[in-house]
């Protein structure tokens, strides 16, 4: 039976997709390969989000090795954040499940500077009953240690607990960790497979707090980007 269910952060409770990002941004296949493979699949990011280097030294590592490409890479690395957007659904999601009396927690690859703003601008964090950033363990997925970690700091029962994440790799880490794990794809998707393992709420109110996306939220959410486009990260 779940009692508790552990949620990745990025692709699951904020928007997360470097490729398209790159995509919107460049319209220019190869240099999008280019800029995904040295700055979002880099050791460089790899190691910052293990908390095993500095921001500083990331960006210096990666500009380096784009060589003429750094001037693009260097635009990336200014403004990637923004796509971080709270994905709204899952915050509903969240506060339901919270309310049906779950534990909840994550299990977050994150460098300490998006983290931390995580940590002060998103309100979704609140909910969270603990977790584990890997820049604060010096570890990540989908080693491991990383999930036993999270196992006892919290005394969790892995057989009793749902694991979200929208990369293979971690979620089969997790399985092998005796975790029941899904790969996240959607809210709705998510919605329908918890729907059938269970979960204690019926399809019409899941429904409901799926699509109540509340008018005040919106209407702060186009304020705060009509203000900063850097804000667009904080909803």
């Amino acid at each position: 039976m779940v009692k508790n269910l552990v949620f990745d952060l990025g692709g699951v409770l904020v928007d997360y997709n470097p490729r398209k990002y790159l995509t919107d941004m460049f319209l220019n296949k190869p240099l999008e390969d280019f800029l995904y493979d040295n700055i979002f699949a880099s050791e460089s990011w790899a190691m910052l989000d293990a908390g095993k280097i500095t921001l500083s030294k990331a960006t210096a590592e990666i500009l380096e090795n784009c060589g003429d490409k750094s001037y693009e890479a260097q635009l990336v690395l200014d403004d990637w954040h923004n796509m971080l957007a709270t994905n709204f659904d899952m915050f509903e999601m969240l506060k339901n499940l919270k309310r049906a009396g779950y534990g909840i927690y994550y299990l977050s690859n994150i460098s300490e500077n998006i983290f931390t703003s995580f940590k002060s601008k998103k309100r979704f964090m609140s909910l969270f009953d603990g977790g584990i950033a890997s820049c604060e363990v010096r570890m990540i997925k989908p080693d491991s240690a990383i999930f036993r970690l999270l196992i006892e700091t919290y005394n969790l029962i892995p057989n009793e607990c749902l694991f979200v994440d929208d990369n293979e790799e971690n979620t089969a880490a997790a399985t092998e960790q005796y975790f029941t794990s899904i790969v996240f794809k959607s809210a709705e998707e998510l919605r329908q497979t918890l729907l059938s393992l269970g979960f204690p709420f019926s399809s019409v109110n899941i429904k409901k707090f799926m699509s109540s996306k509340s008018q005040d939220e919106t209407k702060k959410s186009k304020k705060d980007i009509s203000k900063n486009k850097d804000h667009k990260h904080y909803l």
